[in-house]
Order: structure tokens, then sequence, then C-alpha cells
């Protein structure tokens, strides 16, 4: 039997949290869940959720990017800081090369990056670069997802 050897990362989820509230939160322990059963990580819903709340409760006036990472032995720790809305457009690029939609770590969040990294344009002159795979279908950006009007609505796969 044939084994795969993966890297060392963490699953890492990233969270609005306005005025002490976490947008869509059950959606994002809901991804992060799915993907601890995949890789097999402990993973308490209750006690995330708690870490998450105690945060919030801390940093409960202003705009904040939580991340939330859950570490293979089960441990979480929660991150937050202060982050200021983009205005105004950015200057963003097509990757040159596709990725490959049977990546593992492009169905899951996680701290392991090297996709990422590989396919991030150097020109500082670009606030991002959109991925798309070999089928010719845009997945998201280096470090950002995509958000489509359609019907006058915004929708996304963010925590999907």
């Amino acid at each position: 039997m044939l084994k795969t050897v993966l890297p060392d990362f963490d699953l890492l989820e990233s969270l609005r949290l306005e005025d002490g509230r976490i947008v869509l939160m059950e959606k994002h322990l809901s991804r992060m869940k799915r993907s601890a059963d995949y890789f097999r990580y402990p993973f308490d819903e209750n006690e995330v959720k708690q870490s998450l709340l105690a945060e919030a409760r801390r940093m409960n006036d202003g705009l904040y990017k939580m991340r939330l990472l859950a570490a293979q032995n089960g441990h979480i720790r929660v991150e937050s800081k202060p982050i200021k809305e983009l205005t105004g457009k950015r200057r963003v690029c097509l990757a040159a090369a596709s990725v490959s939609s049977q990546d593992l770590f492009l169905y899951h969040k996680t701290t392991h990056r090297q996709v990422y990294d590989l396919h991030k344009n150097s020109d500082p002159s670009y606030y991002d670069t959109l991925l798309w795979n070999e089928k010719g279908y845009v997945t998201e950006f280096t470090n950002g997802n995509v958000v489509c009007e359609m019907d006058g609505k915004l929708l996304t796969d963010s925590a999907g």
C-alpha cells in the first residue's frame, strides 16, 4: 500500500470580526470540520467556537481579521489583527500557468501555501494573482476569494 507523505501544516480559517460579531462563523466552522475529518485532525467544535467567541469578546470594537488555526495534535489558536476596508480599484493579474484541479491543498484551507507562493506574481504593482485550473476555470486569488455579482447579489465560495 502506497502512503502519501504530507508536509506539516495547520488547518486555517480567516474570519471577519465586526464590532464583536463573527461573520459566517458557522460556515467557517463547518468547512474546517470537513478538513479536520479529511486529514484526521482532532476537532472539538465546541472548544473551537468558545475560543472564537472569547476572542470576539476581547476584540469587540472595530474591524478585524481573525485567523483560526488547528494543529494536527488538536491545539487551537486564534489570532486577530485590525484590518482596513479596501476602497477603490486594485490591479490584479492572471497566473502565468494553471493550477491542478487535483491539488489537495486547493480544496482545504491550510498553512501549506506552496501552490499559492509558486503562482503569486512578484511584480509589486499587482495587488493579487488570479488562479485558474487546467480546465480553464477561475478558482481563487493567491491571497483572497473571488466575488461575483449576479442578479444584484454578491456570491463567493469563501466559506462553502
